[in-house]
């Protein structure tokens, strides 16, 4: 969703220029892939990386059913290994919760560490509002939350 790079971009951890050239897209014809690798490009000098839990995509922000984000942890599990992050951050309670496989409230739990345990490796991950749909009323305490947590990690 376009407002996910606005708020990578006030985090610091994507060009912000990118970021206006995504939010004038018109069409998904738009992104081409020459842009796409632009974008990866522009997380890897950030020494960011972003995924998805729900590995799907649709054209509204309706909520996914936990099913979808169940059925693809485990390939999320392993990319977390590969990619080996110093931390993760969760958008969202649905994918905190499914994520980490307990009941995960954001508004509760804002910038508690939980550590997720990938093979002998355990991983810090921070739960955070997903800032799209009802959640856009609280990008600025996402952008609060992910800006603490990049300073004091």
């Amino acid at each position: 969703h376009k407002r996910m790079w606005s708020l990578f971009a006030s985090v610091g951890v994507f060009d912000k220029k990118l970021n206006n050239k995504i939010q004038s897209f018109k069409t998904p014809e738009d992104w081409t892939p020459v842009f796409v690798k632009e974008i990866y490009e522009d997380l890897a000098r950030h020494k960011a990386y972003a995924t998805g839990l729900g590995r799907c995509t649709q054209p509204d922000a309706r909520a996914l059913p936990d099913i979808v984000f169940r059925e693809s942890r485990e390939v999320t599990l392993k990319e977390i290994a590969l990619v080996n992050p110093e931390i993760v951050i969760a958008f969202g309670n649905q994918v905190a919760s499914n994520l980490l496989g307990i009941p995960i409230k954001v508004s509760e739990n804002r910038r508690k560490k939980y550590l997720l345990p990938i093979g002998r490796k355990k991983f810090p991950v921070y739960a955070t509002y997903y800032p799209v749909g009802m959640g856009l009323r609280n990008i600025g305490k996402a952008i609060e939350d992910i800006k603490h947590v990049l300073k004091n990690c």
